[in-house]
């Protein structure tokens, strides 16, 4: 008899724990339950004016006893907490097959970035809460070809316009055939006409010396500070043949500012991507300076590799 009534209480505890656990997952689950705290009324407002406001807060953020305790001492200790959604969580609504953006410009696919195990939120961290700034515009939420570019730069993902962009936007001017060797000067007459397209990769090196203001006063630094400018200032171009080093100084008398657009006069800093042969590598070593070469600079020398 006394084992009997032992089981019924442990049967009715039992029965009481399940329906109270079903009871709080199914309040915990509701979005009322997840913006009952003030800690998170910040979230609540981005996310009623997110593109996923009609779907419940689990519906991304898949949640479990140790995220819940998480949430728990968080909220006790006023602790700040970060709950990351999986990617598993957005490949539950949309597909991965898609290629190209609704619009049809950007080639993007997105099983390929996924196999690369790149998360989805890397690229879209607003859909689900805007941030504070970009509440009052949602457009300002989109993803930006500097985000594209600095992944891609560090991953060695596609760096050319046609290999991201189905129709890229694109000046009479760039289809001239000398373009490459004539574009020198269009650059020199409006550097922030230039800037509109490629100042996305002028991002890319994050140990810039320069500020914006003086690399649009300056087509030199410009060159140097925008990777897309300086991969390939840095290569050998065409008019540098076998005898250049010889003649190179009836080009340079003339023409010193269209050497220094790719070359130092000094040693190159490290954050400058110039070429490693500069003008002070071989003129200092001789003890003089043919004019016009170093009017008002300041000689640095190479550091020590001692």
């Amino acid at each position: 008899m006394h084992n009997r009534r032992l089981l019924k209480v442990i049967m009715a505890s039992f029965l009481c724990l399940v329906i109270l656990l079903v009871v709080s997952v199914e309040l915990t689950s509701r979005p009322r339950f997840c913006i009952s705290c003030h800690e998170m009324q910040s979230a609540a407002e981005s996310w009623q004016k997110s593109t996923h406001s009609q779907y419940l807060c689990v519906s991304c953020h898949k949640l479990n006893p140790i995220a819940n305790s998480a949430m728990l001492v968080s909220h006790l200790t006023q602790t700040p907490l970060t709950l990351s959604v999986k990617s598993v969580s957005c490949t539950e609504c949309h597909n991965l097959n898609r290629i190209v953006t609704p619009p049809g410009d950007l080639i993007i696919p997105h099983r390929l970035h996924i196999s690369k195990n790149i998360a989805c939120n890397s690229c879209h961290a607003g859909v689900g809460h805007l941030n504070a700034l970009d509440q009052e515009n949602v457009q300002t939420a989109d993803i930006s070809m500097g985000l594209c570019f600095n992944c891609h730069y560090k991953n060695g993902g596609p760096m050319g316009c046609r290999r991201c962009h189905r129709k890229p936007p694109v000046t009479l001017a760039h289809l001239q055939p000398d373009w490459t060797l004539t574009h020198g000067r269009e650059v020199a007459k409006d550097l922030e006409a230039c800037n509109n397209c490629h100042k996305f990769t002028l991002l890319l090196n994050p140990a810039k010396r320069h500020t914006l203001q003086q690399v649009l006063a300056s087509p030199a630094l410009y060159a140097k500070d925008n990777e897309y400018c300086a991969a390939c200032h840095r290569l050998r171009p065409a008019s540098h043949g076998e005898y250049f080093l010889i003649e190179h100084a009836t080009f340079a008398v003339d023409r010193e500012d269209d050497c220094l657009v790719c070359h130092e006069w000094d040693y190159p800093l490290p954050t400058m991507q110039a070429p490693d042969l500069y003008c002070q590598q071989c003129h200092a070593y001789r003890g003089w300076v043919p004019l016009p070469y170093g009017k008002g600079r300041q000689l640095i020398p190479p550091p020590s590799h001692s």
